[in-house]
């Protein structure tokens, strides 16, 4: 199996993720197939955090049309790491992003906002030194998945060529002897 078809069965993953309401999936495979296109769109830059940031920059803000400062690659940066090494997307438990973060917020709450809502990020000040940014988060992996196949398709010839090891499953069977074989998609 090539990486077009590995990439694109993280997306059928992510949408079926999104289809069953299964929200945490949904979210860490959109954040983790950003870090698996970055690799391929800044392949001979060795910071994971400044490519991942370049591809958000180059790739998926151009995507969103609901901009807001807050919704910038860093935070996205930072929530991205929050989810992956604490469960959680308070981008605030990673100690560099007092440092290193721009618009910084207190917390990044995931929401599932009414079909009918217009807004898809919102920013709130709740009596904190920095606002809450509450996004869309079905707007958000639903533009991730769009941004990365757009991507794909306009950059198959890389994709491809790309030296990746990407997840994929094993399958077991007996053979007729009960020998048991694998076979790896």
């Amino acid at each position: 199996m090539n990486n077009e078809s590995r990439l694109n069965k993280i997306i059928e993953s992510i949408r079926s993720s999104l289809e069953s309401n299964n929200h945490f999936a949904a979210l860490t495979s959109s954040l983790i197939l950003i870090d698996i296109c970055a690799k391929v769109h800044e392949p001979f830059e060795r910071e994971n955090n400044k490519r991942y940031k370049k591809w958000i920059d180059d790739i998926l803000i151009t995507k969103i049309n609901y901009p807001t400062d807050y919704l910038s690659s860093s935070n996205i940066w930072f929530l991205r790491c929050a989810m992956m090494h604490e469960g959680s997307t308070d981008p605030t438990l990673n100690k560099s992003y007092q440092k290193f973060g721009n618009k910084q917020v207190r917390d990044i709450v995931p929401t599932i906002f009414p079909k009918d809502f217009d807004d898809k990020f919102l920013v709130a000040y709740q009596g904190e030194q920095y606002p809450t940014l509450f996004f869309d988060l079905i707007y958000f992996c639903e533009m991730i998945l769009i941004a990365a196949s757009d991507w794909i398709v306009d950059n198959i010839k890389d994709v491809d060529e790309a030296n990746l090891n990407l997840f994929s499953m094993g399958y077991t069977l007996y053979d007729k002897n009960s020998k048991l074989l694998i076979f790896r998609s």
